[in-house]
């Protein structure tokens, strides 16, 4: 039974990983021609903009964050009732506040003095977030239910329609015509989830229990917030100092970031609501065993050779693609390296809910998020500009997985030292010893050189990896998950 088990849940993570790199890679297609189509400082300020829906994901409070962990849990009891007033009350209050917002930027939009394309980018968000605000809402609904196959089909149609649909915008229009696809992209995936399964949007609200929503998930929304500010703090530094057109050669690296952290998200989407389930009856070494060694092993095992790979081919992605972007290539090779840290932080980060820490775990990265802006802004006004800023980003994701294995301490027992070791220790060493000592010793130059250590460093990192996985594996949690106990 625990073999078939691991077996579903396994297939359902790659199922709606693989749905979510099929689209990222289209997506990646797409935003690989935005810096190629548009002037640098246009993409400096869609990088801005783009910050908008990201923050803006976060005005229901918490509350859909607690009605997403609370639909498994009720759902058990066959509460139907009590599931259906959270959905109407979390939809009603989480609506109010967006439609709020997106008034603000229409607001912000008719401003005198503002430029053309800010105007018509502040107007774009706010239909953006409306939209985004609506999908969001029925994809919680489906996620809270375990509708992966859904979600997995939603990412194949968005991003057949998003690449046939915002590339001749782009082409003909530029920067207007990449708000407009992003609108177009959002409304495509409402009509979608509404043509697979009926989507009802009921205008009604228990203003207690939404306040009880609230206080439930307010922790673990500040716990993603505070991340998403961590990850976004370098954006607004390099806005400040360096401008617009500094910012757009940054966003290249930001983007290709994206790209890689995507498959350990999907994973722990899909992990989270499964692990909130469990918790009340398997064994601590089970839940320890299944959402946190085993996810830390297929990250530390896969992500180093995709970084290692990645640093020595972007060189020939600048070169050949986007030349006038060159300036944030060193920032770019140095983002890959926190791409690692971050993509270490999601296992824990389930537990981290399922434990009910994440009041501490916010008390704990407060002061990274206070730090990182203000080591940004030291870096960027030294000699290393973007790459600074880069670096002091780098630093902080590494603090994550830190505070993340400290918190969980007393749950980990003997399995910390090695979880330390392993993820925070060597591997980061292994990370830099493949990267920096190529790069600072071998005088290699030109495409094959650039083919030729991408290739041989990811099959490197890879081998040595492996080894390192094998004796994380091997640690006993005194669960039953399979590969996971000696």
């Amino acid at each position: 039974m625990a073999a078939a088990a691991d077996l579903s849940l396994t297939r359902r993570i790659a199922g709606y990983s693989s749905s979510r790199i099929v689209r990222q890679l289209l997506g990646a297609a797409t935003a690989l021609l935005r810096p190629k189509l548009l002037a640098p400082e246009h993409f400096g300020l869609w990088t801005l903009l783009r910050l908008i829906p990201n923050y803006a994901a976060y005005l229901h409070f918490g509350s859909r964050t607690a009605m997403r962990y609370l639909i498994p849990y009720h759902s058990g009891g066959e509460d139907a009732a009590l599931v259906r007033r959270m959905q109407e009350t979390v939809f009603t209050g989480s609506l109010t506040a967006t439609g709020g917002v997106a008034c603000g930027l229409v607001v912000w939009a008719a401003l005198p003095d503002g430029e053309t394309a800010l105007r018509f980018g502040l107007i774009a968000m706010a239909a953006i977030i409306l939209l985004q605000f609506f999908g969001e809402f029925a994809i919680s609904n489906l996620k809270a239910d375990g509708e992966f196959q859904i979600l997995s089909r939603l990412n194949l149609f968005v991003a057949i329609g998003s690449f046939a649909s915002s590339l001749p915008l782009l082409l003909f229009f530029g920067f207007y015509g990449l708000l407009v696809g992003l609108v177009l992209t959002n409304l495509l995936a409402i009509l979608f989830l509404s043509g697979r399964r009926r989507i009802c949007f009921p205008l009604r609200a228990d203003w207690r229990l939404f306040v009880d929503l609230v206080r439930q998930g307010m922790p673990p929304m500040l716990s993603e917030l505070f991340i998403t500010l961590v990850g976004t703090a370098d954006r607004f530094v390099i806005g400040f100092y360096l401008g617009k057109e500094s910012l757009g050669h940054y966003g290249v690296g930001i983007m290709l970031f994206s790209l890689l952290v995507n498959v350990p998200g999907a994973a722990r989407e899909v992990l989270e609501p499964m692990a909130m389930r469990e918790i009340r009856s398997a064994p601590a070494g089970r839940i320890v065993g299944r959402y946190l060694i085993e996810p830390l092993a297929r990250t530390v095992l896969l992500t180093p050779p995709l970084v290692v790979a990645g640093f020595f081919f972007l060189p020939l992605v600048f070169e050949f693609f986007l030349p006038r972007y060159l300036p944030g290539l060193a920032a770019a090779r140095t983002l890959l390296l926190g791409v690692y840290f971050l993509s270490l932080s999601y296992p824990a980060r389930t537990l981290i809910t399922a434990y009910d820490l994440q009041r501490r775990f916010i008390f704990w990265l407060l002061p990274v998020l206070l730090s990182n802006p203000v080591l940004s802004a030291l870096l960027v006004r030294s000699r290393l500009g973007l790459a600074g800023a880069a670096s002091a980003s780098v630093l902080a994701f590494a603090c994550i997985p830190l505070v993340q294995f400290l918190l969980l301490r007393s749950r980990l027992e003997k399995a910390m030292a090695r979880l330390l070791l392993v993820s925070l220790l060597l591997t980061p060493a292994v990370l830099l010893l493949l990267t920096l000592v190529p790069t600072s010793l071998l005088a290699l130059e030109g495409p094959a050189a650039c083919v030729v250590l991408a290739l041989a460093g990811g099959l490197l990192a890879g081998a040595v990896q492996a080894g390192l996985v094998s004796w994380l594996r091997a640690i006993d949690t005194g669960g039953e998950a399979g590969g996971c106990h000696g």
